[in-house]
């Protein structure tokens, strides 16, 4: 409601730059295309708002979980999501006005300016395999420090419920919101005015399945049903976006620059088993303060080789968007 009021009187008030006193009359009238956009954003906040906060509205007037697991989903919940409001929200922010800058709104690729599509080409494809990685990363070291991470942040109580469970499926959850903020980040920043209405009628079948998806789940698998709902909403909006981005850049060179290399994966493949391999061995012989410390520092040590040896997989071209990337992240922390 706000970003429709604002956008309103932001067209209002800039009608025309003429410094004379306009009438009310003149005031009130609006473009009739100024009108529609309005109204579409308006309708796509509403929609995404069911899409973003659908599960607890299920959780409201369905009762499928107890309070209790309610109270342990949303600690969860709240602690999973830092890292989307922290990392990825201001580097989608920050690339939406570098593509919206770069490339004209409504154009295909061949209006555009050359440089400028492959800039975006190139950025893109970078965006996407950084978020790529960073999600496989957080994924495979969920499954081995969740419990661990809980129990640092609440205490054994919170450690001992379902609450390392549910941490460790925010995990893959958290890869896909990745992914899937850059690449509507991008089709946002580009599609035209007819293509934004053509969205939220998309949004609209998106936000009745995955209520009716976020019901049986929880029914099914108690709160961990919520996530499932949530990762599979984030994979099919994720299949529109990139669809469209296949058809702007007319091949599959975007989401090829976005796949990690083979020798990436098995780094973070062996990095993961080592980990969860120190998991259950200290779970076993040594769940103590200790064990958890030692289990940490094998993790951290792990971790560190890791990013290292990503970084020499790489090419000029990614090391190269890091280092602009790096800027825009210490901004983040800093806001």
């Amino acid at each position: 409601l706000y970003i429709a009021v604002y956008w309103t009187m932001y067209h209002i008030k800039s009608r025309d730059s003429e410094d004379r006193i306009r009438s009310p009359y003149e005031m009130c009238r609006i473009s009739p295309n100024h009108i529609s956009l309005t109204i579409s954003f308006f309708v796509q906040s509403v929609l995404k708002q069911i899409l973003t906060m659908g599960e607890e509205y299920v959780m409201t007037f369905f009762s499928v979980i107890s309070f209790a697991q309610q109270g342990v989903f949303s600690t969860v919940s709240k602690l999973a999501a830092i890292v989307v409001r922290v990392g990825f929200k201001h580097i989608e922010d920050s690339y939406y006005v570098f593509f919206a800058q770069m490339l004209h709104r409504g154009l295909p690729r061949q209006n555009q300016n050359a440089d400028a599509v492959v800039t975006c080409r190139e950025t893109l494809g970078n965006l996407l395999r950084f978020n790529a990685l960073f999600g496989i990363v957080v994924t495979i070291y969920g499954i081995s420090y969740a419990r661990v991470a809980l129990l640092v942040y609440g205490g054994r109580s919170l450690a001992d419920s379902e609450g390392p469970l549910l941490l460790l499926w925010h995990c893959p959850y958290i890869a896909v919101c990745g992914i899937n903020g850059i690449s509507e980040c991008y089709y946002f920043a580009t599609m035209s005015q007819v293509e934004v209405e053509r969205y939220n009628w998309k949004l609209l079948p998106f936000s009745v399945c995955f209520l009716a998806l976020s019901v049986c789940l929880s029914y099914v698998f108690g709160s961990v049903g919520f996530i499932l709902a949530n990762i599979g909403n984030m994979v099919i909006r994720i299949c529109f976006s990139m669809r469209y981005i296949c058809q702007y850049f007319g091949g599959l060179a975007v989401l090829q620059r976005a796949v990690p290399s083979v020798p990436q994966l098995a780094l973070i493949a062996i990095c993961g088993g080592t980990c969860l391999l120190t998991k259950v061995v200290f779970d076993l012989t040594h769940d103590s303060i200790l064990g958890h410390l030692c289990h940490i520092i094998i993790g951290g040590l792990s971790f560190i080789f890791l990013l290292r040896m990503l970084w020499e997989c790489e090419d000029a071209s990614f090391k190269t968007f890091m280092k602009s990337l790096s800027p825009v992240v210490l901004k983040s922390k800093a806001e």
